[in-house]
């Protein structure tokens, strides 16, 4: 008899402890996803700052790229600058000569009082591009879609003041496509100039610029102030 009434006690004993069990298996299972909430967001925290560091590499390359094409330019400017007070006919040798020598250079073409009137690849020239009284700045920077020349291919102008003649610079557009194709390995690299922008597709575009929901670094060139 006492041997059955340990068995019936030790029954009852289990069916009353059934909450029990029930709060045990919860406690477990807390204690099991605790560790996942707390690694989370640490791996999370992690890979954003992987990326935020591999974004950051990649537009400092591709302002570097960028930073050292307006140093040829500035360099062909400097050159052609004491040669702006002699007649078109005289200098147009040696604006092709800046083209065939300092890489990444496309054309140089001299204005005076808004009218574009010597260039590398036309010689003599005659074109009205501002009014004569339009206030510049010393150097500009501008980026187009192209020209009358080549009008599919990007192009980036660069202006600087030489006393009364203004000299522009354009940089190839192919040169700055490559740059951003090459910076442009884990996420695309946009550049943008003034109220243009060039990505991943090769066109220039107007606003507004692309949105990233993940992330987005912008890094702003203080060599070159925009028009």
């Amino acid at each position: 008899m006492n041997h059955a009434d340990f068995r019936i006690r030790a029954m009852m004993s289990r069916r009353l402890t059934l909450p029990a069990r029930i709060s045990r298996w919860l406690l477990i299972g807390v204690a099991a996803l605790l560790p996942l909430a707390v690694i989370t967001p640490i791996v999370y925290w992690q890979e954003s700052n992987r990326l935020r560091q591999q974004a950051t590499l990649q537009t400092s390359q591709a302002e570097n790229m960028l930073d050292l094409m307006l140093d040829y330019a500035e360099q062909a400017t400097v050159t052609v600058a004491p040669l702006t007070g002699q007649p078109c006919s005289r200098i147009e040798q040696a604006l092709r000569k800046q083209v065939t020598i300092v890489p990444f250079i496309r054309s140089v073409t001299l204005e005076r009082d808004g009218i574009l009137y010597c260039s590398s690849l036309f010689g003599v020239y005659h074109r009205q591009i501002s009014p004569p009284d339009t206030p510049r700045s010393a150097t500009e920077l501008r980026l187009m879609s192209g020209n009358e020349l080549t009008p599919d291919r990007p192009l980036i102008i660069y202006r600087k003041q030489a006393g009364p003649t203004a000299i522009y610079i354009a940089i190839d557009g192919v040169h700055l496509q490559f740059s951003l194709d090459m910076a442009s390995d884990y996420s695309p690299v946009y550049m943008r100039v003034g109220p243009h922008w060039i990505g991943p597709d090769h066109a220039v575009h107007l606003n507004p610029s692309p949105s990233f929901d993940l992330l987005t670094i912008e890094r702003a060139s203080p060599a070159t102030p925009m028009p």
